[in-house]
């Protein structure tokens, strides 16, 4: 028998939500999971590092996003998953401009194990979360596309980094990147 009843509406800004949501996901955690692969040779060139140790700070970054999901998911309980944004897109933006003056290799991982933990972890199981909240149908196709900006990310920073790299140095694209991420996901943390 065909059920009749009328759905719910949902409201449209729903879907201003997932877009914001893929885009601060694919800046975040793209840059932390692969982006910082572009920096690797810079680096060892810049300082002589060797090239394991200095794609160690990748590694760094990827524990800060695990520990950060689960204590920025558990303060996005607690009080609300724009404050938690929020705190990301600063911290992000903000750890990524600071990177671009490390000169040890400790302040590298400190920096991107923050920047994990921080940024993309603020991001990352909050934002999810958030989207599945703001649909009662189609919660999967949501959350999927918000998924698929992170691959994105995944995908296009390493290339856009490199060509940053290329153009401005490893300093340089890290400080445009850290501004560029301000710029774009403070007003995405707002709505």
């Amino acid at each position: 028998m065909a059920d009749n009843r009328n759905p719910i509406p949902e409201h449209i800004y729903r879907w201003i939500i997932v877009g914001a949501s893929a885009v601060m996901l694919a800046i975040a955690v793209g840059f932390i999971s692969t982006g910082i692969t572009a920096f690797i040779i810079p680096l060892n060139i810049a300082f002589d590092w060797p090239r394991g140790a200095v794609s160690f700070i990748n590694s760094t970054g990827i524990i800060g996003v695990a520990l950060g999901g689960i204590a920025m998911g558990r303060l996005a309980d607690k009080t609300s998953t724009r404050l938690v944004a929020l705190i990301g897109a600063v911290s992000f933006g903000t750890i990524l401009l600071l990177a671009a003056k490390a000169d040890a290799l400790w302040q590298f991982y400190a920096l991107f194990f923050l920047a994990g933990f921080l940024g993309a972890g603020a991001m990352f199981t909050p934002l999810v979360t958030n989207v599945g909240n703001w649909f009662s149908r189609n919660v999967g196709f949501a959350i999927g596309i918000v998924s698929a900006g992170q691959a994105l990310g995944q995908g296009g920073l390493p290339f856009a980094s490199a060509l940053l790299v290329g153009r401005m140095g490893w300093n340089g694209a890290r400080s445009f990147l850290g501004v560029v991420s301000l710029i774009i996901m403070l007003p995405l943390a707002l709505l």
